[in-house]
């Protein structure tokens, strides 16, 4: 069974009804003054001026998409965050010798001179289009009803992107209206769906976005398990090399008079509980270089207006690139943030804190695994003496290897045997063509 529309439009809705995806919503509200101008009109609209206002919603997600080339490639690229893009810029270089190109999204689109033929095309369809937003309107709160209805035009453009040479479509989110929609295209049109996973999340306790990809391409045996136990059917998994090289774990009691810090923040940061932290780290290691990273995702990114730790020593890194800061930490603070792997991977120990955020405890499932170490209150001194024994376990390697397959291991051979895997779907993909044109 593969992507359709409606089944694209069933797993957003599933996801974003959820009481997770709802405080999400809140903080995005909160922190984007757009998304709240834009709810404000959306609720004190009368409910036909809310289903025309969803309408035009989904005009800007039609022209947001775009393939700029259209060159006779095999394979086409789809990311709209920046977890997304890293994990298929990856992909990309491991796939370096098949033609492929990128499709891209950007609301800038509207400002381009092709806006008026998309708007002509779009109005063909709008009495299809206000039918499907009344009856979103009815079910859904503002923000999961714009991310379900913009699953429709954004199917609608994907399937005008789609037609030609290309052969499949690589993506890397399950739950994302445009990545779904594109999906749903593709396989509309007989091409093939290509997932790599961007994060190692476990999902625990909560909906898991059933995958329906055609190859299934993933970072770690924990992400594997999740995916094949909510799947109705067998998947096709394949593991690839993350992102980075790994690197052994460091030390960091004998690095206590020059440590760097870094606390890295998800969604629903709470900013109280980090200036306890701050406090509390500076009292007993005054020398510490510290850097609070925020998500990367503004609308969802804490205004860091309250964290006030009254030290020279203190930065916020905004739009440094991951693998920067990860370079200049020696220990890393995490919430519930799925970089914790990406941190661990690189050799750099993560103490897990609950309530730098305000998701559910051990979201993840990290700390239960053992691949996370809590930080302990209060801080002291002989904290890191725990720290390295905590890591330079056996135990702790054999769990940092499910969370990350290519962990300490060459990833030329598990990309060899990843890309082989792609191109033999590709191959297969021109055998199918050929054999429909000789009937």
């Amino acid at each position: 069974m593969g992507y359709s529309l409606f089944l694209a439009s069933r797993i957003v809705r599933s996801m974003d009804d959820s009481k997770e995806r709802a405080l999400v919503f809140e903080s995005a509200t909160r922190n984007s003054r757009v998304i709240r101008l834009a709810s404000r009109l959306y609720l004190r609209s009368p409910r036909p001026v809310r289903s025309l206002l969803l309408v035009c919603y989904g005009f800007t997600c039609f022209v947001a998409i775009t393939r700029p080339q259209k060159r006779q490639s095999e394979l086409l690229y789809f990311a709209s965050y920046p977890s997304e893009e890293r994990t298929l810029r990856s992909v990309q270089e491991t796939l370096a010798d098949i033609p492929d190109e990128r499709i891209l999204i950007s609301p800038k689109n509207l400002l381009r001179p092709a806006v008026a033929l998309a708007l002509i095309q779009y109005l063909g369809f709008s009495r299809r289009l206000y039918r499907y937003a009344t009856r979103i309107e009815r079910r859904h709160s503002f923000m999961p009803a714009c991310r379900v209805f913009s699953t429709l035009p954004y199917y609608m453009k994907a399937k005008r992107l789609l037609d030609g040479h290309a052969k499949a479509i690589f993506v890397a989110s399950q739950y994302a209206p445009e990545s779904l929609a594109l999906a749903a295209a593709a396989h509309q049109l007989g091409k093939r769906v290509f997932f790599a996973n961007h994060a190692n999340a476990n999902w625990r306790d909560r909906y898991v976005p059933p995958v329906h990809a055609d190859v299934i391409a993933v970072t770690s045996e924990a992400v594997a398990n999740m995916f094949q136990t909510h799947s109705p059917r067998a998947l096709d998994i394949i593991f690839r090399s993350s992102d980075a090289p790994s690197e052994r774990m460091r030390t960091v009691n004998e690095r206590a008079i020059r440590l760097s810090l870094g606390i890295y923040l998800t969604a629903l940061s709470n900013e109280e509980r980090l200036n306890e932290i701050l406090r509390s780290w500076l009292a007993v290691f005054p020398r510490t270089r510290i850097f609070v990273r925020p998500h990367p995702v503004k609308v969802v990114r804490p205004r860091m207006e309250r964290v006030s730790p009254n030290s020279a020593r203190f930065t916020v890194s905004v739009d440094a690139p991951l693998s920067r800061d990860i370079h200049r930490t020696d220990l890393a603070i995490c919430g519930n943030s799925t970089v914790a792997t990406d941190l661990l991977r690189a050799g750099r120990p993560v103490l897990y804190d609950h309530r730098l955020d305000g998701l559910p405890f051990d979201y993840n499932g990290y700390l239960d695994a053992g691949l996370v170490m809590p930080l302990a209150e209060p801080i002291e001194a002989q904290s890191l003496v725990g720290i390295d024994a905590f890591y330079g376990s056996p135990r702790w390697e054999e769990v940092m290897r499910y969370f990350d397959y290519s962990y300490q291991k060459d990833p030329r051979g598990i990309n060899e045997n990843f890309s082989r895997r792609i191109k033999a779907e590709l191959d297969l993909v021109t055998n199918q063509t050929s054999h429909v044109r000789t009937r």
